[in-house]
């Protein structure tokens, strides 16, 4: 079965592609269009290291967002840093690594690492338990009874509102929630078709199948009165929908393992693309190796050609 950590993270994927830009403001950045380039990325492919969501920001700069429900460790920010690295030589344009963690909020939040070489790599950190539930439900209530619209950070705090700081069961808490997004004032109704569907997803995480579909019945009820569908287009054909629908762990290590396949015949030709770029940059030659893992008779031969 799927474990929860998959369930979380499979949910903060589905949102994320399907609130799209306002997601993307909710995290603390700015733009007016993104467009995702895939999610469940293989960084340099041959070590089966993933991240999450990856996009661009008014072709401007790159965004790789990596959900995280515990501390991340050195490893895995140094795994962090490695796809950084590689999108920003592949894509030629700035990139933002942000970790959107619902973990408790270490003392030091904006956590440095010195990756390697005395280089320092500082990620942008989201901690959504950094807000509290009761002080957030408490405005929203209250703009819920004066029927005055949401913003779009307000409408997105209702879905999250589970991994906010509570002392609330979270099943309760959800009741609550949805019920306060059917009644709300959302000033875009394919927006607030959107969240309620982001919303079913967190359900899932939480209520018992009984207890799920009676919510979701109420939450159709009021997407069925605009008459619209979610905003997933393409979506559930790709690979990643199938990832975040809640499959068991055997297929997700096979869906992985059939990326990886599929990149075998093309990834030595990535990896002497990314060498070359290094090497044109001036990086030398042991972090080369490190970065692509490519031995020193192939870097050799590339500063031939």
């Amino acid at each position: 079965m799927t474990s929860y950590y998959n369930r979380e993270d499979q949910t903060y994927k589905y949102i994320a592609k399907s609130l799209g830009v306002r997601f993307h403001r909710y995290l603390g950045y700015e733009g007016d269009q993104i467009q995702f380039n895939n999610v469940e990325l293989v960084p340099l492919a041959s070590d089966n290291k993933f991240m999450d969501i990856c996009y661009d920001v008014d072709d401007e700069y790159s965004v790789n967002v990596e959900h995280q429900s515990s501390h991340p460790t050195n490893r895995k920010m140094k795994d962090i840093y490695k796809y950084h690295i590689y999108q920003e030589i592949e894509g030629e344009k700035p990139v933002k690594s942000c970790i959107l963690a619902t973990y408790d909020p270490p003392k030091n939040k904006n956590k440095e690492i010195d990756v390697k070489y005395n280089i320092r790599f500082h990620p942008d950190f989201h901690y959504i338990k950094d807000r509290n539930a009761s002080e957030v439900l408490s405005n929203i209530k209250s703009k819920v009874i004066n029927n005055i619209p949401l913003t779009d950070n307000e409408a997105i705090d209702l879905i999250v509102l589970p991994d906010m700081k509570h002392n609330y069961d979270n099943r309760e808490l959800l009741k609550t929630s949805s019920r306060l997004l059917i009644d709300a004032a959302i000033h875009d109704p394919q927006f607030h078709v959107d969240l309620i569907d982001c919303q079913k997803k967190m359900l899932k995480r939480f209520l018992s199948k009984k207890e799920y579909e009676e919510m979701k019945h109420m939450l159709n009820l009021k997407a069925e009165d605009y008459g619209l569908k979610p905003h997933t287009t393409g979506f559930e054909e790709s690979i990643a929908l199938a990832y975040l629908d809640g499959i068991d762990d055997g297929t997700e290590k096979g869906i992985k393992k059939g990326i990886k396949k599929g990149m075998e015949e093309g990834i030595e030709k990535e990896k002497e693309k990314t060498a070359k770029k290094l090497l044109e940059l001036g990086i030398d030659e042991e972090t080369i190796q490190k970065a692509t893992e490519l031995n020193h008779d192939q870097i050799q031969k590339l500063k031939k050609e």
